[in-house]
C-alpha cells in the first residue's frame, strides 16, 4: 500500500497505478513474488474500501487509494 500511496501522493493528476505497474514495483522491492499474492492483498483492501478500481477513458483500470492527500502522507511516513 505504501508503494501506491507514494505514487499517488507524488502525482495527484495520475489516476493511480495499473495492477501490472503495482505488481512490477512490488516485485522489484521484493514485497511479493507472485500475482496471487498481490491479488490477495488487493482483495482485502478493496473489500474494506481502502483501495478502489477506477476505469479511465484510456481503457485501463487503475488502482487508487480512497483517501485524501493528507492521509497518503501519513501512510508514506508511517504515521498511521
Amino acid at each position: 500500500m505504501k508503494i501506491l500511496a507514494e505514487h499517488q501522493y507524488n502525482d495527484l493528476k495520475k489516476p493511480g497505478l495499473t495492477r501490472d505497474e503495482l505488481y512490477e514495483l512490488a516485485v522489484d522491492k521484493t514485497l511479493i513474488s507472485s500475482p496471487n499474492q498481490l491479488k490477495d492483498c488487493l482483495v482485502e483492501f478493496i473489500d474494506h474500501k481502502v483501495i478502489i478500481n477506477k476505469d479511465e477513458p484510456d481503457g485501463r483500470t487503475y488502482i487508487q487509494i480512497n483517501f485524501p492527500k493528507e492521509t497518503l502522507e501519513k501512510i508514506i511516513t508511517n504515521s498511521i
